[in-house]
């Protein structure tokens, strides 16, 4: 692996045996999630330099940088923010005044006049939802679909904006894994209760629980995925939720939804699995 140095408050890149690869010559340098391209300031402006040295500038129009997340580069530009690959172009254009970082190649976006958010895609085009306007109407996508409120239920659409899982779901905030494929499964809420589906729509876990959640955190960073735990693809939640606390039932599902780990209070009101 490869690791940033540090001297004389210029930043380089070392291997690991030692190898400086990159000379530290840069007042600011921030490895990609690839591991081979790397994002730096220097006198001549922004740029992408690889291990072997070869630096490639931004296109002229870019003023600055946001973030880099996920292979894209987050650039403003004279009119607005826009997208930058890890060879230095554009593959959306800065006409935008609000971005949020690309996942499975689809980004979300908004253009302040129009009044919307929608997905766009590395390619630069734009996949707007017949009746999803916010930013909260358009989730994150992953493993292939976004899923999407269309005012009136969530579905999941590709990336060309068609529904691979027709809109039958309720909104729920598109946050710490809900509604996002995870290992082909994702959770969802139907008729005020929360299942597990595939990628097909097919229940894997019935929507009969009243509280569900996906025991995993999903990984943006190289550490995140190194870290990533070994219950990835398990969920907790309750049963029934009656008003007695004390009977609150709750569990641990594996993917075929067979109970693998089931808890009770103890005297103190905590979960205690056994």
């Amino acid at each position: 692996g490869y690791r940033i140095i540090t001297l004389k408050g210029k930043k380089g890149v070392m291997d690991s045996t030692g190898k400086v690869v990159i000379l530290p010559e840069y007042g600011f340098l921030q490895s990609t999630q690839s591991g081979k391209w790397f994002v730096v300031k220097k006198k001549e402006g922004h740029g992408i330099i690889d291990l072997t040295g070869n630096f490639k500038p931004m296109p002229e129009d870019s003023k600055d940088y946001l973030k880099y997340i996920n292979g894209y580069i987050i650039a403003f530009g004279r009119k607005g923010r826009g997208l930058i690959d890890d060879n230095g172009q554009w593959v959306a254009l800065p006409i935008y005044d609000g971005f949020e970082p690309m996942h499975d190649d689809m980004a979300r976006a908004i253009i302040d006049k129009e009044e919307r958010w929608f997905y766009i895609s590395k390619t630069g085009k734009e996949v707007k939802i017949e009746g999803a306007k916010s930013k909260n109407d358009y989730g994150v996508f992953r493993e292939g679909l976004g899923p999407v409120y269309n005012g009136t239920k969530m579905g999941f659409v590709d990336s060309e904006g068609n529904w691979v899982i027709e809109p039958q779901f309720e909104k729920q905030p598109f946050n710490k894994g809900k509604a996002q494929f995870v290992d082909g499964k994702a959770l969802v809420k139907q008729n005020k209760r929360y299942g597990v589906i595939d990628t097909k729509g097919n229940w894997l876990v019935d929507a009969k629980y009243n509280k569900m959640t996906p025991y995993f955190t999903i990984p943006d960073t190289p550490e995140e995925i190194a870290a990533r735990t070994t219950l990835k693809g398990y969920f907790k939640f309750e049963e029934l939720s009656p008003d007695n606390f004390a009977d609150i039932k709750l569990y641990i599902i594996n993917d075929e939804g067979d109970t693998i780990a089931k808890a009770n209070t103890d005297t103190n009101g905590y979960f205690m699995f056994t």
